[in-house]
């Protein structure tokens, strides 16, 4: 996507001469300790990953023309790529207010169940998956859900606090990782920005039913595993 010749990011601009370089995390981090308040209040306010500008237009580059995003929040992603003239279908069970975002909202960000924004969105969108909430199913619930083929994922990693095991089984299993990229973080943080493809094996399993053979579609798990049983995403068997 090209980068639009104006462009705000307020969120940047209120920590871009708070940066310094974490030489145990090789990254460039903003603050310490002495700022987990400021922290708390700009995350609450923007978002959980530091919007500089490089992982923007990253995130902008892979996302591509059309993005459902099922966990907005304040909308801010939504409010950026929106700048670059990317189409964010944006939605949250709780708009701008939860215990994660309590400031409002920077776009319309549309009060919707997760699994069915990402199922109404169809398959022509790029899935934005940013920070789902730790331990929860929510994450896993939105793969099952999405059909398309791109992942966008912001947050930590599997060892990380964003998702739940049956997320990152989800997606070692029917996704292949294609680009990375390490954004600004905030000390003490270990976010990533991941782009995942789906593997297209796991692709076949997403095409509608048609009638015939029976096919379970989490089959990707692999059926009678403990990841398959656990995993909560098994829809009926569909004929294909």
């Amino acid at each position: 996507m090209t980068a639009p010749t104006t462009y705000t990011n307020p969120y940047w601009d209120a920590v871009r001469d708070k940066l310094r370089f974490d030489s145990l995390d090789k990254a460039t981090v903003v603050g310490g300790t002495y700022d987990l308040v400021r922290r708390h209040d700009l995350v609450s306010e923007y978002a959980w990953t530091v919007t500089d500008p490089a992982t923007v237009a990253f995130v902008a580059q892979h996302c591509g023309p059309r993005v459902v995003d099922p966990l907005a929040g304040s909308g801010y992603w939504a409010y950026l790529l929106g700048q670059h003239g990317i189409d964010v279908a944006a939605s949250d069970l709780q708009p701008g207010e939860s215990q994660w975002h309590r400031h409002g909202v920077h776009v319309p960000v549309v009060e919707e169940e997760g699994a069915a924004a990402v199922r109404d969105a169809g398959r022509d969108r790029t899935l934005l998956l940013s920070w789902p909430p730790y331990d929860t199913p929510i994450g896993a619930h939105l793969i099952q859900a999405y059909q398309g083929d791109r992942i966008v994922y912001i947050g930590e990693k599997a060892w990380g606090c964003c998702g739940d095991e049956d997320m990152w089984t989800a997606l070692e299993s029917g996704w292949t990782e294609a680009a990375e990229h390490k954004p600004v973080r905030w000390w003490g943080l270990r976010d990533w920005v991941t782009v995942y493809e789906r593997k297209p094996e796991a692709r076949a399993l997403t095409a509608p039913a048609t009638g015939g053979e029976q096919l379970c579609r989490c089959a990707f798990l692999g059926a009678g595993t403990p990841e398959h049983a656990r995993s909560g995403l098994c829809l009926p068997e569909v004929g294909r």
